[in-house]
C-alpha cells in the first residue's frame, strides 16, 4: 500500500539531487567546448584583458589603482605578462605549467623600445627548472627559493645563477641539481608554503633562500592573512570550484560587471588620511619565516644560505641578523655589485656578459646608470650580475663545507 508513496519520495529525491549536477555537466560541456577565455577579464583601465584572480586580490588592485595616477599610467606591456602566470592554492600563484614563451621585460624601456624579449619556460608543476623528480642515488640536491631575483626575471634560463651555480658544483663534485623555485612577486611567506608543498619533497641538501623585496611592499592586507585562508575548508572549496569552466566563465562575467578599482577608489575616498597599510610581511614575522625555513631544512638534514638582492635596507639587516643569530652563510649581492663593478666596467670580469649590455643599452645610459652592469632595470640581476652571485654562492657553499 506504502510503495507507490516511498517511490514517488525518492524519484522527488533524484530530481532534486540529479538535475542540478546534469545542468552543470552540460554547462561545463558547453563553455569548455565554445572555447570562451574564463581566466581573463576586460577593465577599462588597462588596454589588454587580466587575468581575473588577480581582479580578485584586493592588494594588487589597490597597487594598480595608485599606478593608474600617474601621468603615464599603465601600459598594456606592464600586465601583459602576468598571463603566464596562474592562481596555485598554497602559494597565490606560479606559472602555468609546461609553457615556452617569448616574455618582455617592462621594467626596462630600452629593452622595451628594442623589442628584446627573453625565454621564459616552465615545467610540468609551473615552475622554471628542471622536473620535479625523486632524488637519485648520489646526487646531491640545492633548492632555491625566492621572489622574482631568485626567478631570474629579465634573463634567458641559461643565465641565472641556479644554472651557473649548478655548472660551477658539478666541475668540483659529483652529480649536482640546481633547483629554481622562485616566484616574481613572492615574500617570505609565500617561500614558507614553496617550501612546504614543493621543496621538501624535493630531498634538498641545501636551500638557498632569497626574499625581502616584496616583504617590504605596502598593502592593504599581509600576505599570512591571505594565504592562511588555503589551510581551510573555504581554500579546499576555491581550489575545487575552479577546476570548472563554469564557475571561472561566472567570476569573469560578474568582475567585469563589477569594477573592482571603483571600491578601491571609494575605500581611499572614504578612510582619506585614515587609511592604513601595512607591510606585507611585517620585519619581526619576516625573521621569523627564514628562521622556520632554516629548521624546516635541519629537520630534513639541509642547511641553507640566506641571500639579499633588492631587500629594503632594514630587511636585509634583519637577513644578516638571522644568519648571525642561525650560523648560516649570508650573501648581500648588493655589496657584491659594489665590488666586483670597477673590474666589469673594465671588462676584467664577465667581458662578454658586460659587452652585451653595453651593447644593447648603449655606453651613454651605462655611464649614466652603474645598475645596468649588473641589473636590468636596477633590481633584477643582469646576465654579469648572475654570473657574480653565483660565484659568491660557490665560495660559500665550499667555505662552510657544504658538499
Amino acid at each position: 500500500m506504502h510503495t507507490p508513496v516511498s517511490t514517488a519520495l525518492w524519484q522527488r529525491i533524484l530530481l532534486v539531487v540529479v538535475s542540478p549536477i546534469v545542468v552543470l555537466i552540460i554547462s561545463e560541456t558547453v563553455v569548455r567546448l565554445s572555447g570562451a577565455d574564463t581566466d581573463v577579464a576586460r577593465n577599462d583601465n588597462f588596454e589588454i584583458a587580466v587575468p581575473v584572480w588577480l581582479l580578485a586580490d584586493e592588494n594588487w588592485v589597490d597597487i594598480q589603482r595608485g599606478r593608474l595616477e600617474r601621468p603615464q599610467g599603465v601600459r598594456a606591456a606592464d600586465v601583459a605578462w602576468l598571463q603566464y602566470f596562474e592562481e596555485a592554492r598554497y602559494l597565490q600563484y606560479k606559472l602555468k605549467p609546461n609553457i615556452a614563451v617569448a616574455a618582455s621585460n617592462p621594467f626596462n624601456d630600452i629593452e622595451m623600445r628594442l623589442g628584446r624579449t627573453f625565454r621564459l619556460e616552465s615545467n610540468a608543476n609551473g615552475f622554471r627548472t628542471h622536473a620535479l623528480e625523486p632524488k637519485a642515488d648520489g646526487v646531491t640536491r640545492v633548492v632555491t627559493l625566492g621572489d622574482s631575483s631568485t626567478f631570474g626575471w629579465g634573463v634567458d634560463p641559461e643565465y641565472t645563477y641556479q644554472r651557473l651555480l649548478e655548472d660551477r658544483l658539478n666541475d668540483r663534485l659529483p652529480t649536482v641539481e640546481v633547483f629554481n623555485l622562485g616566484i616574481s612577486g613572492h615574500t617570505s611567506r609565500h617561500g614558507l608554503a614553496v617550501l612546504e608543498h614543493y621543496g621538501l619533497a624535493l630531498d634538498p641538501d641545501l636551500l638557498i633562500v632569497s626574499f625581502g623585496a616584496n616583504d617590504g611592499r605596502f598593502v592593504l592586507q599581509e600576505t599570512d592573512a591571505m594565504l592562511s585562508v588555503d589551510d581551510t575548508w573555504r581554500g579546499a572549496t576555491r581550489e575545487t570550484l575552479a577546476r570548472f569552466a563554469t564557475f571561472r566563465l561566472m567570476r569573469r562575467v560578474i568582475l567585469s560587471l563589477y569594477d573592482p578599482f571603483d571600491a578601491s577608489q571609494a575605500r581611499a575616498d572614504r578612510e582619506g588620511d585614515q587609511r592604513r597599510l601595512v607591510r606585507s610581511v611585517s620585519e619581526v614575522k619576516f625573521a621569523d619565516n627564514l628562521r622556520s625555513m632554516i629548521a624546516s631544512g635541519r629537520a630534513t638534514g639541509a642547511e641553507t644560505v640566506l641571500l639579499a638582492v633588492c631587500a629594503p635596507p632594514e630587511y636585509v639587516d634583519d637577513i644578516r641578523d638571522v644568519a648571525r643569530s642561525e650560523d648560516v652563510a649570508m650573501v648581500d649581492a648588493l655589496e657584491l655589485f659594489r665590488a666586483r663593478l670597477d673590474d666589469l666596467r673594465a671588462h676584467r670580469l664577465y667581458a662578454d656578459e658586460v659587452t652585451y649590455y653595453e651593447r644593447l643599452y648603449g655606453m651613454e645610459a651605462m655611464a649614466d646608470n652603474w645598475r645596468y652592469y649588473v641589473t636590468t632595470d636596477g633590481c633584477h640581476p643582469g646576465r654579469a650580475g648572475h654570473s657574480v652571485i653565483a660565484d659568491a654562492l660557490q665560495r660559500a657553499i665550499e667555505d662552510r663545507g657544504l658538499r
